[in-house]
């Protein structure tokens, strides 16, 4: 099945992870070779996985510093330890029997690895479709005035190309003309008569 784009994103995310933490959308675009007019969409999937609680923030300067592995998410070791020992029977219950600790145990629930959990997590968000954060008032203004902006590039870009034509074909008929006219001086050339030399005879 082909990937989305969403789920392109976070394997990218992922496998820079790999060699070290955190990234930037700019990174992201480059890992998966996509073109420059891709980046505001990037960007909001980011932001919107960050909003989900998917992806956190490094920092909040520019470029932004994104990441997948989310902060507090494996357990301490001194956290497990004590739960542990919450689960055995205190001495002063002598009712208890001696097995209690050991079926406390074996229900107890066993812990899940952190990094399979976010990725499981973030394979199952791929599947959905996530709202994009809307933009901001500024950023739509923006983005309409460069649309008008590459529009009226356009409609220029067009009239050049007419004028351009026109411009050649004057030039192709000058052309034509001047070999027209230099046909007719060769033939006027050709149409002359050369001079007669009279001889006269000794008397």
């Amino acid at each position: 099945m082909e990937k989305t784009k969403i789920s392109q994103l976070i394997d990218a995310g992922i496998l820079i992870e790999k060699t070290k933490t955190g990234f930037t959308v700019r990174e992201l675009m480059s890992a998966l070779h996509w073109r420059e007019d891709q980046t505001q969409y990037a960007r909001n999937v980011m932001v919107a996985l960050t909003n989900k609680g998917q992806a956190i923030k490094l920092n909040n300067s520019r470029p932004v510093v994104y990441s997948f592995k989310k902060k507090g998410t494996a357990p301490a070791k001194g956290t497990a330890k004590a739960a542990k020992g919450q689960t055995r029977p205190h001495a002063e219950q002598p009712t208890r029997a001696a097995s209690a600790p050991q079926a406390s145990e074996e229900h107890a629930p066993r812990p899940v690895n952190a990094s399979a959990k976010a990725v499981a997590s973030h394979e199952g968000l791929a599947q959905r479709d996530i709202p994009l954060e809307p933009q901001s008032g500024g950023e739509i203004q923006h983005i309409r005035k460069l649309e008008r902006r590459i529009t009226e590039l356009e409609a220029e870009l067009v009239d050049i190309k007419r004028k351009l034509g026109e411009a050649q074909t004057r030039i192709g008929e000058q052309d034509r003309m001047i070999a027209r006219q230099d046909r007719i001086i060769l033939g006027q050339k050709k149409d002359r008569k050369s001079p007669i030399t009279i001889w006269k005879r000794r008397s």
